[in-house]
């Protein structure tokens, strides 16, 4: 005869809890009391391809505060300007047939980001905006890498989350960067120089030995493999190629003979690498990479 097991076995309810746990979940629930709840976006269908965004906090008719709130987390008091912010994170975050599904989750989940960064200017709006842009798009090129079949699909998905993933880490230092300059210091110490000695102000160049140069560190150019001949084929920008010559005096991509045309339908669609919207993905990412990186060589 099978023994019946409650559904609750194993789980501790409120009574079990130990000290830790309980003084845990006070905390958190003291900091959820007091926490201002991110506002919830709705998209409504216009035209079939466009959507219109509305804003609400708790009910239908306090879209002052959800605005209020919007435009606190992005660091201005501009409505219009938090609100193409908000469309601009939604675009660059997911494909238009995926934010007409989704659309309002993308939105609100992009609030709540925002808001616990809290941009304390528009500028850091602009960072924290890309930001956020940036994580949606590593996360979808993870979870498409992993849903993938195909070996060169799946290395080009990981190469796109690896170039946005760095380029999250850039931008965070860059954020760090940007608000420590307000509070930068200057220590001054004090510097004792006892009879008989001698103190020196400034820079101090010592000399290395004999033949050593004056910046001695390793440089790739120097290997033998860039001190190769060149291959001096026309590429097809017209430019003389530059890949290491081999002994017929071309590289290995222009001094072999020709294979042919492919024997068979080996042109059929195998992996989609080079599909339209794989290429247009691929340019949307680089597009986002390049605004990214402009933006943290500018503040």
């Amino acid at each position: 005869m099978a023994n019946s097991t409650p559904l609750t076995n194993g789980i501790k309810r409120a009574d079990d809890l130990n000290e830790a746990e309980r003084a845990l979940l006070d905390s958190f629930r003291e900091r959820q009391s007091k926490a201002v709840t991110a506002p919830r976006a709705e998209l409504t269908e216009a035209d079939g391809k466009d959507c219109t965004l509305k804003l609400a906090h708790k009910t239908e008719s306090d879209f002052d505060l959800a605005e209020a709130i919007l435009c606190e987390a992005l660091g201005t008091e501009d409505k219009k300007y938090a609100g193409s912010l908000i469309n601009s994170i939604a675009n660059a975050s997911a494909a238009p047939d995926r934010l007409q599904q989704n659309g309002h989750e993308i939105i609100g989940n992009a609030i709540v980001a925002a808001s616990t960064l809290k941009a304390e200017s528009p500028a850091e709006g602009m960072l924290i905006a890309q930001m956020i842009a940036v994580h949606n798009s590593a996360m979808t090129m993870l979870s498409k890498m992993h849903s993938s079949t195909h070996l060169k699909q799946m290395d080009s998905m990981a190469n796109q989350a690896n170039k946005l993933l760095r380029t999250f880490a850039t931008q965070m230092e860059t954020l760090k960067r940007f608000r420590q300059k307000a509070s930068q210091t200057v220590r001054v110490e004090r510097v004792y120089v006892n009879e008989g000695g001698q103190a020196i102000v400034g820079n101090i160049n010592t000399g290395g030995g004999a033949g050593m140069h004056k910046k001695a560190r390793f440089k790739p150019m120097l290997l033998d493999m860039q001190q190769a001949p060149r291959c001096g084929a026309k590429t097809r920008k017209g430019t003389p190629c530059q890949s290491p010559a081999m002994k017929n005096g071309r590289c290995r991509m222009h001094g072999g003979l020709s294979t042919g045309a492919p024997k068979g339908n080996k042109n059929a669609l195998k992996h989609g690498y080079y599909t339209a919207e794989a290429i247009a993905e691929r340019r949307m990412i680089r597009a986002l990479l390049k605004e990214s990186r402009e933006l943290v060589a500018s503040i």
